[in-house]
């Protein structure tokens, strides 16, 4: 199983899982490490907040994880050229509402 196996709101809990437990990939390639370091501060900024601790420029408590993979993974992979994460970006990760969120990441797709 790959990242990408991994439904769309769950890849930075994927990622966190897959460095400990699984391939162990963070620990050989830099840009898998680099998504793990930026999933596992997001992740932990938002266990913060959940236990009421201050989290300037946190994810939020709701929807953390979606947060933490859509910034952290989908949206790095879309500017690294990879169309498919261009498109998953525009529909999972903009606010319903953000047609500017989506039609910049649509269009890249």
């Amino acid at each position: 199983m790959g990242r990408w196996d991994a439904p769309s709101d769950c890849l930075c809990s994927f990622e966190l899982w897959d460095c400990v437990s699984g391939s162990r990939a963070c620990t050989q390639d830099p840009t898998t490490m680099d998504v793990h370091k930026c999933c596992a501060a997001r992740m932990l900024s938002n266990s913060a907040l959940s236990l009421g601790l201050s989290n300037e420029g946190g994810v939020g408590v709701e929807n953390g994880g979606k947060k933490a993979s859509c910034e952290c993974s989908i949206k790095l992979d879309c500017k690294a050229g990879d169309v498919e994460s261009c498109a998953t970006y525009a529909s999972s990760c903009c606010g319903a509402n953000d047609m500017e969120c989506k039609c910049e990441y649509k269009s890249r797709a």
